[in-house]
């Protein structure tokens, strides 16, 4: 964590620790910070949370506002300058063939700076990476690994030239949220919405989780037990019945997810909701 602020600027010394994923540099930033580097292979991921800064490379300057991320090859030095504190930003280094390939999307039009739409998953993964970068328990590098897989799918999606609307997910990731919004009572499954969409079951679950942070599977399910908390509470209906409304009909299987999801029975969370 950066301390706050002081009237000089702070030079980090970016040094490789064989991560595919390194945290360098997360809190508030100094009146200016430089970033110096050696010439190993690699990208500089900085996402800005809050004030304004002034990204400086080479004879040229971008503007730094909160929802905008940097994302550029670090063979170079770079430094930013706050212009309106309180500035912080996270800053990762990303080494990996992925971050190639998510470079490639996202270098083509020459601007390394790029606002992200509030529908962007980007935030949420940084958050993410920032809580487990300071745990060493090998879930916690494994659980590391597969979200800085996500956060560079994300940072290929939010440039790709594919994408049909650059503020909103594409249209047939919002019509797949639709389909689990209203047939939640259905039988639906990942080869159901593939038919009925005529796309590929897997690229969906990819560039839906990329979009919402979560599988369109547990989205469902999610879904499933808002709808049954509402009925626990306006209708008199039993837990089987409930639970075969929202295509639950396996009792005891509805009765665990429910528990996992609230942390008590449905029965439990009708009585004690009904009583206050």
């Amino acid at each position: 964590m950066i301390t706050p602020p002081q009237p000089a600027t702070c030079t980090f010394m970016v040094q490789d620790t064989g991560s595919p994923v390194q945290c360098i540099m997360d809190g508030v930033l100094y009146s200016a910070v430089q970033l110096v580097c050696g010439q190993s292979d690699g990208y500089y991921l900085i996402y800005i949370r809050t004030g304004k800064g002034s990204l400086r490379r080479q004879n040229s300057a971008n503007l730094l506002f909160p929802g905008t991320i940097v994302f550029m090859d670090r063979t170079h030095p770079i430094s930013i300058e706050v212009i309106q504190p309180p500035f912080s930003a996270a800053c990762f280094l990303l080494s990996s063939e992925a971050a190639d390939n998510a470079y490639l999307v996202y270098s083509g039009d020459g601007n390394p700076v790029f606002e992200i739409s509030r529908f962007s998953n980007i935030p949420n993964l940084v958050s993410r990476l920032l809580e487990l970068c300071r745990e060493t328990s090998e879930d916690a590098r494994a659980l590391y690994a597969r979200v800085s897989g996500e956060l560079t799918a994300c940072l290929t999606i939010c440039k790709s030239p594919e994408s049909e609307n650059r503020f909103l997910p594409p249209r047939y990731i919002l019509a797949m949220r639709q389909l689990l919004d209203t047939r939640f009572s259905e039988s639906i499954t990942l080869d159901t919405l593939s038919s009925d969409l005529h796309i590929n079951k897997y690229k969906l679950a990819k560039e839906f989780k990329a979009y919402y942070s979560i599988s369109p599977i547990e989205y469902l399910i999610k879904k499933r037990i808002e709808v049954a908390c509402r009925l626990l509470l306006e209708t008199q209906e039993t837990v089987t019945q409930i639970g075969i409304a929202v295509a639950m009909e396996n009792t005891p299987y509805f009765v665990s997810l429910f528990k996992r999801h609230k942390g008590i029975t449905p029965l439990k969370f009708r009585i004690r909701n009904q009583s206050s």
